[in-house]
């Protein structure tokens, strides 16, 4: 993952197999994140976290602390298929 320094701003860039993601422009880098990190849980990623490298053009290697992003909760079903799998969901176990 790259940030890339835009005219007003950061980008985040992602290369990751056959995933490739840039972010809108936002004005730091840590929203560039942000937004990164949203559209990977949007796309179904879960268990996300961060390790900074490098800080103003100096490797850190693997000083610094990870950074973990709390999953999205999923939206509770609602009507009636809702009530049944919330039913099912408690006699099963």
């Amino acid at each position: 993952m790259d940030f890339v320094r835009t005219a007003s701003g950061y980008q985040a860039t992602l290369r990751y197999e056959t995933t490739h993601i840039v972010t809108p422009e936002a004005p730091s880098a840590g929203e560039a994140l942000q937004q990164l990190i949203t559209t990977l849980q949007q796309q179904g990623y879960t268990q996300l976290r961060s390790q900074q490298s490098y800080r103003d053009g100096i490797y850190l290697g693997s000083q610094e602390l990870w950074v973990e992003y709390p999953d999205r909760q999923a939206a509770p079903e609602v009507g009636l298929l809702g009530l049944l799998k919330k039913w099912l969901g408690r006699s099963s176990g």
